[in-house]
This record gives structure tokens, C-alpha cells and sequence, in this order.
């Protein structure tokens, strides 16, 4: 039974547009097909999934141009969650709205 997409962001730094907008986008990762599974050797959490794209947004878009967003990346009932930097992936945040 394949899982529901889970959309994160990723734990970097913003980068600047070039030129006229420069406005700071923001990294996410759509993943799917996949399972939270420790590595092997460290026991640490990682993902392995079918399918992973990376997208980016502008940093002051508004949540519902978010969802907006993801949906097209994402055609199919998924799961929003953040990660905290420094934390695992065990400790994943649910994002229900702005």
C-alpha cells in the first residue's frame, strides 16, 4: 500500500532571486511511495521512498498560494510536515495552517 506524499521544507538557507524580484524563495521536498526507516550502521532516520521532486516558493506567499502550490506538484491526498533544523526525522511537524 503506497503512503500518502508528505511536503517539507528543507533545512537551508533562503537564496535570492536574481534581478528585478528579489525576493527569497524557500526549498521543499515532495515525497512519496516511501516509508521513515532507521540507516543502516547509525540507526539514524532517513526517508526512502519512490519519488522525491523539489520545488520552491516565494518566501511571503500566503498559505493558501501555497496549497495551491503543492497540489499541482502533488496530485493526490498528502501530508504537510517541517522539519526543525538539528532535529530527526522522528520529530516531523504537522502544518494544518498559516
Amino acid at each position: 500500500m503506497a503512503s500518502a506524499p508528505v511536503i517539507g521544507s528543507t533545512p537551508s538557507t533562503p537564496h535570492r532571486v536574481s534581478n528585478d524580484s528579489q525576493r527569497e524563495k524557500i526549498k521543499f521536498l515532495c515525497s512519496s511511495d516511501g516509508k521513515i526507516l532507521p540507516r543502516p550502521g547509525d540507526e539514524k532516520l532517513r526517508y526512502v521512498g519512490d519519488e522525491t521532486h523539489i520545488f520552491s516558493i516565494q518566501k511571503n506567499m500566503s498559505f493558501d498560494e501555497f496549497l495551491k502550490q503543492v497540489s499541482e506538484y502533488c496530485n493526490q491526498p498528502h501530508t504537510i510536515k517541517y522539519q526543525l533544523h538539528g532535529e530527526d526525522l522522528d520529530a516531523l511537524i504537522s502544518v494544518a495552517s498559516n
